[in-house]
């Protein structure tokens, strides 16, 4: 997007910038091919282009109905959200079941500082209550005194 806005072209993707009519009538009232247009459809194409070749082949397979850069965007933004919720949903219950069990104790804190990260990333950051207390509850019964002292 930062590329997209810094050539002034989000009203594309986004769809705010209004499509102009594809003809017009002139001073003789003949129907006319609008030069908005024809500018318009060139710079929305070339941005349509430019998305399609930024996706992998699978991806852009699926998409081949969009015959707009918005239409584009919509396409992408709904399976990011799609994909995206599940991550979610699939990190938050590995999270909610990690236990530190054989694991080293830098190795149980990496792989809970990595699930924190990744949901993070994926705008579903942990609350540090959270996170202190499933980092808590992963750990056996050798370090229940610690536990009981840390949650007095």
């Amino acid at each position: 997007m930062p590329i997209i806005r810094g050539h002034r072209l989000d009203g594309h993707v986004l769809g705010t910038k209004a499509v102009p009519p594809e003809c017009i009538l002139d001073s003789h009232e003949n129907v006319c091919p609008n030069p908005l247009y024809d500018g318009w459809l060139a710079i929305d194409q070339l941005q349509l282009g430019w998305l399609f070749s930024t996706l992998t082949v699978n991806i852009a397979a699926q998409m081949t109905t969009c015959k707009t850069s918005a239409a584009l965007w919509r396409a992408i933004t709904e399976l990011v959200g799609t994909n995206t919720r599940s991550r979610i949903t699939f990190l938050k219950i590995e999270f909610q079941q990690l236990r530190k069990g054989s694991l080293k104790m830098h190795e149980y804190l990496a792989k809970i500082k990595a699930l924190s990260d990744n949901l993070t990333l994926a705008r579903c950051p942990l609350s540090l209550t959270d996170l202190i207390t499933q980092t808590l509850a992963g750990l056996d019964s050798d370090y229940t005194p610690i536990v009981v002292i840390l949650t007095e």
